[in-house]
């Protein structure tokens, strides 16, 4: 089994599934400038694993926040997977989400995210 872990702050409430598009006279439009910047960095983080990581690939979330306000994992699970697919050119299809719960106290609210996938000894030939 391999392992690969990487930080990410944590934006606030346009992260969320529920609130990442801009929606303007009741119509969705496109997602918000600073998620599309946070799934570029997410992406560029994971980048050197491209060609390494198989699928499929387990995708763990841990919230790291201030107090009790903030969103379930599940909802930052799109965002994240966004910016992993983007990194690693890999169809997140074949992600397999996993909340690990969260934690308050941090003064630097965060996600801890962990990728698992089983190492490939056999290459295509």
């Amino acid at each position: 089994m391999e392992t690969f872990q990487v930080w990410m702050p944590y934006l606030g409430g346009h992260l969320s599934v529920n609130a990442m598009r801009i929606v303007r006279a009741g119509k969705r439009g496109p997602i918000w400038p600073e998620v599309n910047d946070w799934m570029d960095d997410l992406g560029s983080k994971v980048e050197h694993l491209k060609g390494e990581v198989t699928d499929p690939v387990t995708v763990k979330i841990f919230g790291q926040f201030r107090d009790g306000r903030h969103p379930d994992n599940d909802n930052l699970f799109k965002a994240c997977c966004d910016g992993l697919k983007k990194g690693l050119s890999l169809d997140d299809k074949f992600f397999i989400p996993v909340s690990e719960g969260h934690a308050e106290g941090y003064t630097v609210p965060g996600l801890r995210i962990t990728l698992e996938w089983e190492k490939n000894l056999v290459r295509d030939l």
